[in-house]
């Protein structure tokens, strides 16, 4: 069995920008803007936590976070919002 890989990604969004997550343990740090994730919209510093599917969508004057994402082998995940 593979041990887990813990892969940090930063994501820069323009205003407005989405970007479409497939399920993974993961975790997101708002690190300048606001950014909805699902239902809830995170600030600078602020963050969120889950395994589901989800989509991000950054506020008016963009986003830039961190997403930390754990699995079981490494997987390169090169996003790119839309």
């Amino acid at each position: 069995m593979a041990a887990p890989v813990l892969s940090l990604i930063e994501d820069v969004m323009r205003n407005g920008a989405v970007l479409a997550l497939p399920p993974a343990a993961r975790m997101i740090f708002v690190v300048h803007g606001s950014l909805a994730v699902g239902r809830r919209t995170l600030q600078d510093g602020q963050t969120w936590q889950g395994e589901a599917a989800v989509t991000l969508r950054a506020g008016k004057a963009g986003a830039t976070a961190w997403r930390w994402e754990l699995h079981r082998k490494h997987r390169p995940r090169r996003t790119r919002p839309e």
